[in-house]
């Protein structure tokens, strides 16, 4: 392993053990949600919805925790977000103004309509006091669309673009992303 791979679980390892507040070895959604309180590079915290979704997709063993190398790869999915986030922020502003959003969304490879962006576009906004999307706002709209996703592709045949569905089936997809614990 290379040292700056070394240094980096390094550095996660510390950051693991200063959350896993019971030194139990792994890290409930409280947890993870502290752990990100304290990474200054978010303008805000991330909402323990969020936490949960993420926790969802990284809890391997559907235990409710995560263990050291499922919080390193959590990390690297949000690191990797963080920066297609901060390259899609383009003033700088730590915040996405509606237009930064759709060129996002598009560029990870969403080609919806504008109605869509738009209802998307307001429904986050609601209540926020602002016209303005913050980090975790933007991997809730990135973790939805990427289960919907995978939903998607497991019921219908590759490059279809629409499917008759039932209430069960729907209803199976809708709460294989809204995360049970």
């Amino acid at each position: 392993m290379a040292a700056n791979q070394e240094a980096e679980r390094a550095r996660l390892w510390a950051k693991f053990q200063a959350c896993d507040t019971d030194k139990n070895g792994s890290i409930t959604i409280d947890e993870l949600r502290a752990s990100l309180l304290s990474d200054h590079n978010y303008a805000r915290p991330f909402s323990y919805e969020v936490c949960r979704m993420m926790m969802f997709m990284y809890d391997k063993d559907r235990n409710g925790r995560l263990t050291f190398d499922e919080y390193v790869n959590l990390d690297g999915y949000i690191q990797n977000w963080y920066g297609y986030y901060t390259r899609n922020d383009t003033n700088r502003d730590r915040q996405m103004g509606h237009s930064e959003f759709q060129t996002a969304i598009t560029g990870i490879g969403f080609h919806l309509n504008q109605q869509f962006y738009n209802d998307v576009w307001s429904q986050l906004m609601k209540g926020t006091g602002s016209n303005h999307m913050v980090f975790d706002k933007f991997v809730y709209v990135c973790l939805v669309m990427q289960m919907l996703t995978n939903a998607w592709n497991k019921r219908v045949p590759h490059n279809a673009t629409s499917l008759e569905i039932g209430h069960v089936d729907f209803a199976s997809i809708i709460m294989g992303i809204r995360p049970i614990y």
